[in-house]
C-alpha cells in the first residue's frame, strides 16, 4: 500500500517559504521520534513553513555494516504513514554509499539549505550526519549559524529509567517485555501478515487460529504466548497467541498462531494486525493435548483479565 503523501528527493521541490525539517530514520516511530516530528511541525506552524521529515527507505546499515543491520521495529509504509499522521510530509532517499561520502558541512549547506530548503531542523541527542558520522547536532547547530538556519536538538526521554531508543525497544521485544516495549513506544508492538493454511489442530482443540508468520527483517519477539489486540480491517478484537514452533505437535518453523476470543469466523488469506500486550508464560511441551487445551482454557481467562485493562490500540491497517 503506498502512501499519497511521502515523496522521494527527487520528485520534492520545498515551498518558497522553506521548510522546517525533521531528520532521522524513525524506525518505530517511538516516543522519543515522535518529539522530534511534533517540534518541526510545531515550528512550520508557528513560521509558516512546510513541515517535512527527510529519512532513508532503507537502515544506513544495510549498506555500511550489512553484518550489524538490524531487524526493524516497522516496515517503510508503516513507518512513513505513521510519520504522516503526525502531519509532517514525508521526503525519502534510497540509502547509498555514495550519500555517506558526503561531508557534514556540505550535508548542512548543499543538502539540508539548498536542496531541502530547510530554515528550520528538529535532530534528536544521538544524530549523526556526514562522513564517517563525524556531524552531530552540536556541530549541526555550529553549521547553522553561519546559515541563518535555526537548530533544535530535541532532548532524549526516558521511559523505565532508560533513554527511549529503537534498539533498546528491539531489545525488549526480543525478551517478551512488552509492556516496558510499549511505554516507550507509545503503542504496543504490532506485527501484520497474511493469513496462512494451518493444521487444524487449534479448531481440535476449541480455539480456532489464524496463523502467520512474522515478515523477514522484522524484529521477531521471544517465543511464548501473550494476550493481544488482533483483527482485520480496522476492527482489533482481544485475543491470545502463541509464537513458537509447536513443541507438543512436534515442532517446526516458528509461526504466530492467534485466537480471537468470542469469533469464529474464517480468517485464511486475510491480513491481519497483531499487537502484542503482553507475555503470559513459556512456549512449552504438554505430554498430552488435553493437557494443552486446560492452559489454553487458562490462557485465555488470564488474556481477558489483562485486556480488559488495557485500551484498545488504534488500528493502522488502513495506514499508508
Amino acid at each position: 500500500m503506498e502512501s499519497r503523501f511521502s515523496l522521494q528527493l527527487d520528485e520534492f521541490h520545498p515551498s518558497e517559504g522553506g521548510t522546517a525539517v525533521a531528520l532521522g530514520f524513525f524506525d518505530g516511530v517511538h516516543r522519543g521520534h515522535q518529539a522530534i516530528l511534533k517540534t518541526a511541525r510545531e515550528m512550520a506552524q508557528a513560521r509558516g513553513l512546510e513541515p517535512i521529515a527527510f529519512t532513508f527507505s532503507n537502515h544506513p546499515a544495510t549498506v555500511l555494516a550489512p553484518e550489524r543491520s538490524p531487524d526493524l521495529l516497522m516496515d517503510q509504509v508503516e513507518r512513513f504513514a505513521l510519520i504522516e499522521r503526525l502531519g509532517l510530509r514525508v521526503v525519502w532517499l534510497d540509502f547509498q554509499s555514495a550519500f555517506s561520502r558526503i561531508e557534514a558541512a556540505d550535508f548542512a549547506r548543499g543538502f539540508l539549505k539548498e536542496r531541502l530548503g530547510a530554515r528550520v531542523v528538529s535532530v534528536g541527542p544521538n544524530y549523526r550526519f556526514g562522513h564517517g558520522a563525524r556531524g552531530d547536532g552540536a556541530l549541526l547547530a555550529s553549521l547553522a549559524e553561519e546559515m541563518g538556519l535555526e537548530v533544535v536538538q530535541v532532548p532524549g526521554l526516558e521511559s523505565g529509567g532508560a533513554l527511549v531508543s529503537s534498539s533498546r525497544i528491539r531489545r525488549l521485544v526480543r525478551h517478551g517485555r512488552m509492556e516496558e516495549a510499549a511505554a516507550a513506544l507509545g503503542r504496543p508492538y504490532r506485527v501484520q501478515g497474511r493469513v496462512e493454511a494451518g493444521d487444524s489442530r487449534g479448531a481440535n482443540l476449541g480455539t480456532r487460529t489464524a496463523n502467520l508468520r512474522i515478515p523477514e527483517g522484522r524484529v521477531v519477539p521471544a517465543t511464548g504466548v501473550y494476550a493481544v489486540w488482533a483483527g482485520c480491517l480496522g476492527n482489533l478484537r482481544p485475543g491470545v497467541a502463541n509464537f513458537g514452533v509447536r513443541p507438543t505437535f512436534g515442532g517446526g518453523v516458528p509461526v504466530l498462531e492467534v485466537h480471537l476470543l468470542d469469533f469464529t469466523a474464517d480468517l485464511y488469506g486475510r491480513h491481519l494486525e497483531v499487537f502484542l500486550v503482553s507475555r503470559l508464560r513459556d512456549e512449552r511441551r504438554f505430554p498430552h493435548a488435553d493437557d494443552l487445551k486446560a492452559q489454553i482454557g487458562l490462557d485465555v481467562a488470564l488474556a481477558r483479565a489483562i485486556l480488559s485493562r488495557s485500551s484498545k490500540p488504534e488500528s493502522l491497517v488502513r495506514l499508508g
